[in-house]
């Protein structure tokens, strides 16, 4: 069996990585909502044979001009669109893969949050005496107190673990 200091670690890592895990989730999603535009104006400009520029005449004044795509500047652009559409694909399996990681760390991390909800109050109270002596510790419960405004559990179990630890229950 598993020391309790074991334990503690394994489940800070495990928050940790569920963090990492929703952080690369939010930055695919992301990538995938820009390829996506993308290739759908790649695909209007095809459709269109024209290329609209604008240029500012002293800052403030618009001239719009429009130029008309040759079959090669035509198929250049269909096959950079066919280009990001690949990459799109790609991006679509990683996007669902973090999707896959994050509910499974998510998964792990319930009795972790169940833990943090039920006893959370008092570790709180009995370290913010102790956060007079040892800095470390009320450096944590100040960050936490400005940060918990959010209601972010994630951040609410990260404080636990490392309450849980300084306490060492």
């Amino acid at each position: 069996m598993a020391s309790s200091k074991e334990k503690i670690a394994a489940d800070k890592q495990l928050l940790k990585n569920l963090r990492t895990a929703e952080q690369k989730l939010k930055y695919y999603y992301g990538v995938q909502n820009a390829q996506e535009e993308l290739a759908e104006a790649l695909k209007q400009e095809i459709k269109r044979r024209t290329r609209v520029f604008t240029y500012w005449i002293f800052g403030f004044i618009p001239v719009i001009t429009i130029q008309r795509l040759s079959r090669a500047e035509i198929a250049r652009i269909e096959i950079a669109r066919q280009g990001t559409e690949i990459r799109l694909s790609s991006i679509q399996n990683n996007t669902g893969e973090w999707k896959t990681q994050v509910a499974i760390y998510e998964e792990q991390a319930k009795p972790i949050t169940e833990e943090c909800n039920k006893n959370f109050d008092a570790y709180l109270s009995e370290a913010r005496p102790m956060g007079k002596d040892d800095q470390m510790i009320r450096m944590a419960i100040d960050n936490y107190d400005r940060e918990k405004i959010k209601g972010d559990q994630a951040l609410k179990n990260e404080m636990y673990m490392f309450l849980k630890e300084k306490l060492k229950k």
